[in-house]
């Protein structure tokens, strides 16, 4: 079973900044409630992946902070409101030494955050479809 049959909810690629907080002391190198910026690579209604300079454990709690587009990348460009959500880091692995991917999974979503997040994910969703149409053909 792949990976994306195993996945409860629709993952698109994403790319717009957050910033997270750790409320729980890891390591000498981060400090408590410090703010460390990322970058988004996916989004689903269930997590997202972030790239980061910073190791954070599996296991680890992290309150995140973002505004993403609404719509479609294909549309203007409109901002939402800023959105705060707790995760859990579920995976962290070093990319080559330029950092790290971090798997977060949401934990207690609110009903208009889940909105905005869904709404995003529904109108990113062809794009997917498209990118994943160009890469079959070429296998071909």
């Amino acid at each position: 079973m792949s990976n994306e049959e195993k996945r409860k909810y629709k993952r698109v690629t994403a790319s717009f900044p957050v910033a997270y907080v750790i409320d729980q002391f890891l390591s000498k190198e981060l400090k408590l409630n410090e703010r460390v910026d990322a970058v988004a690579i996916d989004l689903s209604q269930g997590g997202m992946a972030i790239l980061t300079t910073r190791y954070i454990p599996a296991g680890s709690v992290v309150e995140m902070k973002f505004v993403m587009p609404q719509g479609s990348y294909d549309e203007e460009a409109r901002m939402t409101k800023p959105i705060k959500i707790i995760g859990e880091v579920v995976y962290s692995f070093l990319l080559e030494k330029k950092g790290y991917r971090l798997g977060i999974r949401f934990l207690g979503l609110k009903p208009e955050e889940e909105s905005l997040i869904v709404s995003f994910v529904k109108a990113n969703s062809s794009d997917i479809r498209k990118l994943e149409d160009r890469f079959r053909k070429r296998q071909e």
